[in-house]
């Protein structure tokens, strides 16, 4: 398996020094040893991508868990963006609203099937685990993804009939039309 080159590249952002880099006390996100470990095989496998925000005295606004997982990997510099537009009160809900946003979305389960099983049958250079899914996770979503357009298609016939039904109150078989 390929290892990409983690080091910070690419970015017009000064680098901060991971060891250096202070968490803020206050953030109410807590990021387990597993999810670390998996935050540490996405940069291993595509490099450090999604650079730390910082306040202006270079504490963590956004990527507590990026910098536990650097620490873990042995990286002294990551790639950074300082944030010095927002007062107090604008950082704080901005760490708050940072970890509560992308827990709203939610995944388009026949898609990311779909993908997952594109990506499994490709000769990958890194492990699909590093998309941060459990192999059985995967297989799981593949499956869901090939169950739903039946789940569809049942459900389209019996709106069909249900239409039919309601012209004229007699049934009308939607499959023979």
């Amino acid at each position: 398996m390929r290892q990409a080159d983690i080091r910070p590249r690419g970015s017009k952002s000064a680098g901060c020094r991971s060891r250096l880099s202070k968490p803020d006390k206050r953030n109410a996100r807590v990021h387990s040893a597993k999810q670390v470990a998996r935050i540490a095989d996405s940069i291993l496998a595509f490099g450090f991508n999604v650079p730390v925000l910082v306040d202006e005295k270079g504490g963590i606004l956004a990527g507590h868990g990026r910098v536990l997982a650097a620490r873990r990997l042995g990286l002294e510099d990551v790639p950074t963006i300082t944030l010095d537009h927002l007062d107090e009160a604008g950082r704080r809900a901005f760490v708050i609203a940072d970890n509560r946003l992308g827990e709203l979305a939610s995944w388009d389960d026949a898609r990311l099937g779909v993908e997952l099983e594109e990506l499994k049958t490709l000769d990958l250079d890194f492990a699909l685990r590093a998309t941060g899914f459990e192999m059985n996770e995967i297989d799981l979503r593949i499956e869901a993804a090939h169950a739903a357009p039946q789940k569809e298609g049942r459900a389209a016939r019996r709106a069909a009939e249900r239409a039919a039904r309601g012209a004229g109150g007699r049934h009308v078989d939607a499959r023979a039309a």
